[in-house]
């Protein structure tokens, strides 16, 4: 159960169907409920729901589906109203011309306490054909500014085809990536580095290399709340 900012309302999941999973918001003082968010089946599964203001939820959904034959996992995040009179999806979307397939969706990386309209968000900008209209558009892992009441973005980190994630300092700040290397015949290398960089600073410093078939036990874990890494 998440309280609202107020205190005046409660967000909780509860079973839908025979093996489902529900949202509901319920105003503490009426006692009223509402289902923001249904799935009845178990291959769709809404997670780390939480409250960004009094009227909008960020909520997280599992899924598997099936590309043909082939089963696919993936997640989407959603931006919901608290009345569930509107959902909004943030992220790029598929064209005809999408040559990727984005399993992961938008990921919330900073919840961005003092800014009551926008969180941070990690999120794939899907590779393009070469078409004219999108031949300039870069294309890969980037972070994006999101106004959770109508889904505009606004590009925090530019798109990187080597990136393979981000992280914020929980102050607002992007100050984690790792990058891997892909190989001139397309492949990625077996390897992957991680870097961070100072408060303030555009300048990534290297703070760990390791192979990916055979991890260390070196492990990134956040920024403390005076900003160092660990």
């Amino acid at each position: 159960m998440r309280l609202s900012p107020s205190g005046g309302k409660a967000l909780y999941f509860t079973a839908a169907a025979a093996s489902g999973t529900a949202v509901v918001v319920a105003d503490l003082a009426t006692g009223a409920t509402r289902i923001v968010l249904s799935a009845d089946k178990a291959n769709i599964r809404p997670c780390n729901c939480n409250w960004k203001n009094e009227a909008r939820i960020i909520c997280r959904v599992y899924f598997i589906t099936y590309a043909g034959s082939q089963e696919i996992s993936g997640a989407r995040a959603f931006s919901i109203a608290a009345d569930g009179s509107s959902r909004i999806e943030p992220g790029a979307r598929n064209t005809t011309e999408t040559i990727q397939i984005d399993q992961r969706g938008a990921r919330l990386i900073d919840f961005l306490p003092d800014d009551p309209d926008h969180v941070l968000m990690e999120m794939l900008i899907p590779e393009q054909s070469g078409s004219a209209s999108n031949i300039q558009r870069r294309s890969g892992v980037s972070v994006q500014k999101v106004d959770v009441n109508n889904g505009r973005m606004t590009p925090t980190e530019r798109p990187g085809s080597l990136v393979s994630s981000f992280d914020s300092d929980d102050h607002g700040e992007v100050r984690y990536r790792s990058i891997v290397t892909r190989l001139a015949t397309g492949y990625v290398e077996d390897r992957v580095s991680h870097y961070v960089r100072a408060r303030g600073s555009k300048t990534w410093v290297p703070a760990h290399e390791e192979t990916i078939s055979a991890r260390s036990n070196w492990q990134y874990l956040g920024f403390d709340e005076s900003g160092v890494a660990s």
